[in-house]
């Protein structure tokens, strides 16, 4: 009898472990999701895994209807890193070739149409922003060499023209924005200090001289967002930097180590913590009226009211969202 009884919980328990794993399968967040906010604020547009591949989906916040963006590209294919213009009027994302895994920008309608291939190196271009006016769109690219990590800033107008190299230095850049009134990219950086690939900072680059500033170093886990009142800069990050963690037991480290939304000003001063969270906490966006901030927290999407210092989770229908998707 308890050997019956075993086998049932062992069963139950392979079931349940079954389930989850199709579901994880089927839907998941992760960076390369990147939610970013409709001008009016309304609506977020989103690019999970589903199914394995990127798919790109818009969230109306009012009435909760989620709409599949469809390219029209091979379903076979990734589209991820999808972001809005400030106008709202375009959308960037990446096309990533499943046989070639060739990362390459395009540009396309909020609806799916008028989809324009923008650039065409036959290498990695990623991370797409667009310019304030929506004229340009700035983006990564990989280094080629084989000894060098890192990507070049570049930017090319919406109509695939002119496109060119920002600055002649090369980063390993994490989650790049240009500031509201165009004359500014601020990024994250890794770089190769006392904890290689782990010392961050972030940086402001100057577009039209390529001049760069460090405005917050010796950091960890950072991701930056300038906020669009063009004063402030939001981050996400922890509290100690790599050179203070590592004085501590790893007992402490546990206890007194946490992540958190960070805010400061453009030049790095009145830098302050904004709420506490886990180190599972990555990406992070700014609603257009500098009110509420985006993020994701393990697998949930999580949206905080910097007035009322409220946090809620925005309720994703993953199974409505599966079933969008052929």
């Amino acid at each position: 009898m308890k050997n019956c009884m075993l086998m049932i919980i062992i069963l139950l328990l392979l079931i349940i472990f079954s389930c989850n794993k199709k579901e994880s399968d089927d839907f998941q967040f992760d960076v390369s999701s990147r939610p970013s906010y409709s001008r009016d604020g309304n609506s977020i547009l989103f690019s999970p895994r589903v199914k394995g591949k990127y798919r790109i989906f818009m969230l109306n916040l009012k009435n909760r209807s989620l709409k599949w963006i469809n390219t029209q590209l091979p379903l076979t294919d990734s589209c991820k890193d999808a972001i809005l213009s400030f106008n709202g009027k375009k959308i960037a994302f990446i096309h990533i070739d499943n046989k070639s895994n060739i990362h390459e920008i395009y540009i396309m309608d909020p609806d799916g149409t008028n989809l324009k291939q923008l650039t065409k190196a036959g290498h990695y271009s990623f991370e797409p922003f667009f310019s304030p006016d929506g004229k340009r769109i700035y983006f990564l690219r990989a280094l080629k060499q084989k000894k060098r990590s890192g990507a070049w800033l570049y930017c090319i107008d919406i109509d695939g023209k002119n496109e060119k190299k920002i600055s002649d230095e090369n980063y390993n850049i994490i989650n790049p924005n240009c500031t509201m009134d165009g004359k500014y990219i601020i990024f994250s950086e890794y770089y190769m200090g006392d904890y290689p690939g782990l010392d961050q900072r972030i940086i402001k680059l100057k577009i039209d001289t390529g001049n760069s500033t460090i405005i917050l170093d010796n950091k960890r886990g950072l991701v930056p967002i300038p906020a669009n009142d063009g004063k402030r800069i939001f981050y996400l990050g922890t509290n100690l930097s790599n050179y203070e963690a590592d004085k501590m037991s790893d007992e402490k480290k546990y206890s007194e180590i946490f992540g958190g939304i960070y805010s400061m000003n453009l030049d790095g001063r009145n830098n302050k913590i904004l709420i506490k969270e886990t180190w599972d906490t990555y990406y992070i966006t700014i609603s257009p009226d500098d009110k509420k901030v985006l993020y994701f927290f393990i697998t949930n999407l999580m949206e905080y009211n910097l007035e009322t210092n409220e946090i809620k989770e925005i309720i994703i229908d993953k199974e409505k969202i599966i079933s969008l998707v052929p």
